[in-house]
């Protein structure tokens, strides 16, 4: 047994197929603004600040500001870190 749809305008064209044109497209839309607002809350949730300390901060602004105003002098002391941890 088969089911049949009842006889229409198949373009969809009158009020009532904009109106259920205008009705699926209205769901689509709002479908499509879950599904990017459940996507934005799942990566939220993924992302962990990473911990840093007072010093820490500190220390990354000290560095910035000393390779601004003579960064051969930062080139060094990376330098020497690394043979550091080379040994």
């Amino acid at each position: 047994m088969t089911a049949q749809l009842p006889a229409g305008n198949a373009g969809g064209e009158g009020e009532d197929g904009d109106a259920v044109r205008k009705s699926i497209e209205s769901q689509l839309a709002e479908q499509v603004a879950m599904k990017a607002r459940l996507e934005n809350e799942a990566l939220s949730a993924l992302k962990i600040s990473p911990a840093k300390t007072k010093k820490s901060e500190v220390l990354t602004k000290h560095i910035g500001e000393a390779a601004k105003k003579d960064p051969s002098v930062m080139v060094h002391v990376i330098r020497s870190w690394l043979t550091e941890s080379d040994r």
